[in-house]
């Protein structure tokens, strides 16, 4: 896999693996935690997370509402995080807990962690503890990922040499000729 003349990729911080997790849910509470908010428009609001779609308004407003006090499609088993104070307007009132947990599904924007958490996934597989990892919240997963790419950084190296094998594979697919 790595030639002596390669080096190793760096492992990267747990705060950079956490933001890297993409969740509307979780970056909709982050915008709000980060104290510049107290209430905000649904445009603002769109304006300070990454959505990966286009139907980005449409978006923050199916996320939310499970979560707001009042709203039609509130979710009784969610959490209450906002109230619409008017059209398009949410007012924070909160969440202690990891913003993470609001979310049982990891989606990460970085290829590279995508990859090697998928790597990492298949070894717990294999190891027979995947439903004890399953059973931990999100924010529990995404340390216990983190504390194995300390301890195995070539984790992040598997990742990327997958990364390459898959592009060069396409590419040459992509060629062929018939």
């Amino acid at each position: 896999m790595n030639s002596s003349s390669e080096t190793q990729l760096e492992v990267p911080s747990l705060e950079m693996v956490r933001s890297s997790v993409s969740s509307i849910i979780t970056q909709i509470v982050h915008f709000f935690l980060s104290g510049k908010h107290r209430s905000a428009h649904v445009d603002e609001i769109v304006d300070g997370i990454q959505i990966a779609n286009g139907a980005e308004k449409e978006s923050v407003y199916s996320t939310i509402d499970p979560y707001t006090d009042g709203a039609a499609k509130r979710d009784n088993s969610k959490p209450l995080i906002f109230r619409r104070i008017s059209p398009g307007q949410y007012e924070f009132l909160g969440f202690d807990g990891d913003p993470l947990d609001l979310s049982n599904k990891l989606t990460f924007r970085s290829d590279l962690f995508r990859e090697a958490y998928s790597v990492f996934c298949g070894l717990i597989r294999k190891s027979g503890k995947e439903a004890e990892f399953k059973s931990k919240s999100t924010s529990e997963r995404i340390r216990i990922f983190h504390a194995n790419l300390q301890k195995a950084p070539g984790l992040l190296d598997i990742a990327a040499e997958n990364l390459r094998s898959r592009h060069a594979l396409s590419k040459a697919v992509a060629q062929l000729k018939l």
